[in-house]
């Protein structure tokens, strides 16, 4: 019998994203997401089209969060100097997580 994954689009998404800051994009398959998820391939594709979509789908949220970082240090009144470096501290933290 068929066993129902409660959330199963969410595990899907946190664990490709676990396996996308330690795999490099090449080697990362969906075989690989699936069964850290524990679902099988097929189940895979009940949520995303392609491995390209899921990463998609990861990056826009790791941005939205990203941004929701920067909204909530930069205050009216900051300098520019200040703000920059913030977003360079966020970008330089955002590339060392990931195997490019």
């Amino acid at each position: 019998m068929r066993q129902a994954i409660d959330n199963a689009e969410a595990v899907l998404i946190k664990c490709g994203r676990e396996l996308q800051s330690t795999t490099d994009y090449r080697e990362l398959t969906i075989q690989a997401i699936a069964s850290a998820s524990g679902m099988a391939t097929g189940t895979f594709y009940n949520y995303f089209e392609s491995k390209d979509e899921l990463i998609d789908r990861i990056l826009s949220q790791e941005w939205d969060e990203l941004l929701e970082r920067f909204d909530a240090q930069i205050k009216p009144g900051c300098t520019h100097k200040f703000a920059g470096n913030y977003v360079y501290d966020l970008i330089d933290a955002y590339e060392k997580k990931y195997v490019w």
